[in-house]
């Protein structure tokens, strides 16, 4: 029954980490064996590894909450049942497990796991204070050993989306704009200073340009003069958005 919770104690909690892949490496071997639900079993370190890898992230957040464990010895082996839940942020998953712990060849009081399988259950684990199987599955031969506290799991990091930045508009106002000119005329002449992205009229006599930055804009207004298709204008002043709202 020591190794059993040893075990437990030691396996559980590996779930929960980061690294879990290749701490997982630790518990099995090349003759280890894995069966989850009714499919195929796996072999192998890495392809069990996997397998509770891909398995584990499917959960998402999650802690464990162990209910029932017990243990029974099978020659020199080690028969360790477990009923407990997967709690998610939307769910809870329910499971029993088994597993058959093997000694590790050439190394002193070491096990290592030789067959492991998992099922899902409808059957909710008990929460008072009797520990009675959830499952028939699970081995009763002898008294459950203490359950390990359930291990939470620090809630993920809240994603908090930095603020977009807005772009101010990069607005120009032309004054005394002559009503021949068309606003064709007008970009070609504003274009000498930058990307124009529009180019409308306000008003009798005035036009308004928006360029893709400021710098262009600022760098439209210090003009010695402003002509448009050869007629001087009343010259380049910037505005806002609220500004020209008002006009």
């Amino acid at each position: 029954m020591e190794v059993a919770t040893s075990f437990v104690r030691a396996y559980f909690p590996c779930e929960l980490k980061p690294d879990a892949p290749s701490v997982f490496q630790t518990f099995y071997g090349h003759e280890s064996k894995l069966t989850v639900g009714d499919g195929q079993p796996v072999s192998g370190t890495a392809a069990i590894t996997d397998m509770h890898t891909s398995r584990l992230s499917a959960l998402g957040d999650f802690k464990i909450d162990l209910k029932y464990v017990d243990a029974v010895a099978a020659n020199r082996s080690i028969v360790v049942s477990v009923v407990g839940s997967y709690i998610t942020r939307e769910a809870e998953h329910h499971f029993v497990r088994g597993f058959v712990l093997q000694p590790t060849p050439h190394r002193d009081n070491t096990y290592f796991v030789l067959s492991e399988w998992i099922r899902e259950t409808n059957v909710v684990p008990d929460r008072g204070g009797r520990r009675e199987p959830a499952s028939a599955a699970v081995a009763t031969a002898q008294p459950a050993v203490p359950t390990p506290a359930p291990v939470p799991v620090a809630p993920a990091a809240t994603e908090v989306e930095k603020p977009k930045k807005v772009r101010r508009p990069a607005l120009v106002c032309i004054s005394d704009v002559p009503k021949r000119c068309t606003l064709g005329d007008i970009r070609l002449t504003a274009e000498q200073f930058g990307k124009v992205i529009d180019v409308k009229r306000s008003g009798r006599d005035m036009a308004v340009v928006e360029y893709t930055t400021l710098r262009m804009a600022e760098s439209a207004c210090k003009a010695p003069e402003f002509k448009i298709n050869g007629a001087l204008t009343g010259g380049v002043k910037m505005i806002t958005a609220e500004e020209l709202a008002t006009n």
